[in-house]
């Protein structure tokens, strides 16, 4: 915490040195999406094609931390323990009021616009690790995705690493 506290005490200073300043946020307060120019990352180009306006639309900013966890039954259950908190987590990080240039009266407008993508929000309940990839399985068998990472829940097991994801 310390760390963290230093090193935006020095980012702030540095930023005010050139007249700037720093602002935390979810969302970008004043820019619209249609005037963004999108990334030619294959990744993000497929999500365009698979979603459209939807994938274009997501001017969010988002943060992921990883904690390492080797047993794939505990991830499955720090998951299942952690859908509880959520909710509470979302509601102490708010930082999204503003999009497009106004005042949104929502704490978090990035919550609902990153919900229009499908597999948001709050996992379901696994009984285990082979419950998670039977579900996996099936949506990459139906064609619903070609991989686990495109499930994106506020926590999940990582599809290639051995950590829970949250989001």
């Amino acid at each position: 915490v310390e760390q963290v506290a230093e090193l935006r005490r020095t980012l702030i200073g540095l930023a005010r040195k050139r007249g700037l300043r720093v602002v935390a946020a979810s969302t970008h307060p004043t820019t619209h999406w249609r005037e963004v120019k999108l990334t030619t990352s294959e990744r993000y180009l497929q999500i365009q094609r698979d979603l459209g306006d939807v994938a274009r639309s997501n001017l969010i900013y988002g943060m992921h931390c990883h904690v390492g966890i080797e047993d794939k039954e505990a991830r499955i259950a720090v998951m299942n323990s952690v859908r509880y908190f959520l909710p509470h987590l979302l509601a102490m990080t708010c930082s999204s009021p503003f999009w497009q240039g106004r005042d949104t009266g929502l704490a978090s407008t990035r919550t609902g616009i990153f919900r229009r993508f499908p597999r948001t929000g709050i996992p379901d309940y696994f009984g285990s690790w082979v419950e998670f990839e039977a579900y996996v399985e099936a949506l990459v068998e139906t064609g619903c995705i070609d991989n686990a990472k495109k499930i994106y829940w506020d926590i999940r097991p990582h599809p290639f690493f051995p950590t829970v994801e949250f989001r």
